[in-house]
């Protein structure tokens, strides 16, 4: 059952902070770049055109699809009271005729012409995206259909290390060790993490590598590239959807890692949650 015209429910329901928990964020509603990059590629592509939209949230995506002529969108949201207020959005606009609600996981059975996603994270695949190009069938257009990761040598504008580690202390006394061995399982001479998403990158001074993720199924759980470090130096990875690159919006940087030793060193990163990391392979 869809709860439709109660405004009471979703005056109670819909935060009107930052509701993400709900599939809801108002920073992505918000971020203009990210909303005219998926307009320009949804209307490209979708006239007169079936579509998938997989979480369709607040509905936008599929407003997109059917404002530039798709015949029908099949629209997924998992969560009920996302799924609701997004039904809502659609219907007011008068548009839900043309829409096909679902109320579930996407499972890939729906073969349509186009699909849509947007369910990325700082690191592009975090919330889940390698499952769901796997489901999507073949021959279909997806939108975005190029994803790129540049690892560059950074500066911040100021930042001082903090070389202490973490003091744990779990009251158990045969866990007395576990301070101990946390830390010397995450210690390193060569590698210092920042993981302060309130960092800003003010500018980069090289682009180490640039690779575009190859995205035919079936992808690989687990990518590495190599690259060479010519001195010390704070270095990240940026994301890019299409053009765009992920953190001039709504989404902050992952983490930067400064490395001491020059040398040739493997980026790797883990699609199944994005979590990247780098190996050292031979100091110069």
């Amino acid at each position: 059952m869809v709860i439709k015209n109660n405004q009471d429910f979703f005056n109670q329901t819909i935060p009107r902070g930052r509701a993400y928990g709900l599939g809801l964020s108002f920073d992505m509603i918000n971020d203009k770049e990210r909303n005219f990059l998926y307009d320009n590629l949804i209307k490209n592509n979708v006239y007169n055109k079936t579509c998938t939209d997989i979480g369709f949230g607040s509905g936008i995506l599929t407003l997109m699809c059917l404002h530039h002529g798709a015949s029908h969108v099949y629209a997924y949201e998992p969560d009920k009271t996302t799924f609701d207020f997004g039904y809502e959005i659609i219907s007011q606009f008068g548009l839900s005729h043309k829409v096909t609600f679902i109320n579930d996981y996407y499972d890939g059975k729906i073969k349509t012409d186009v699909t849509v996603f947007e369910q990325f994270s700082n690191n592009i695949w975090g919330e889940g995206l390698l499952s769901i190009l796997n489901k999507i069938p073949d021959n279909t257009f997806i939108i975005p259909h190029k994803l790129t990761a540049k690892l560059v040598a950074t500066k911040f504008s100021s930042y001082k290390f903090n070389q202490s580690l973490s003091k744990l202390d779990t009251g158990i006394p045969y866990l007395s060790n576990f301070n101990k061995i946390w830390n010397k399982i995450i210690k390193s001479d060569n590698f210092f993490t920042i993981s302060d998403s309130t960092f800003k990158i003010t500018n980069f001074e090289k682009i180490l590598k640039t690779f575009d993720y190859c995205l035919k199924k079936p992808l690989d759980t687990i990518i590495s590239t190599d690259f060479v470090l010519e001195k010390p130096c704070f270095i990240t990875c940026l994301f890019y959807i299409d053009s765009m690159m992920i953190y001039n919006g709504h989404w902050n940087i992952d983490k930067v890692i400064y490395i001491k030793n020059p040398g040739v060193y493997s980026f790797n990163q883990r699609l199944t949650d994005g979590q990247w990391w780098i190996s050292k392979k031979e100091l110069f």
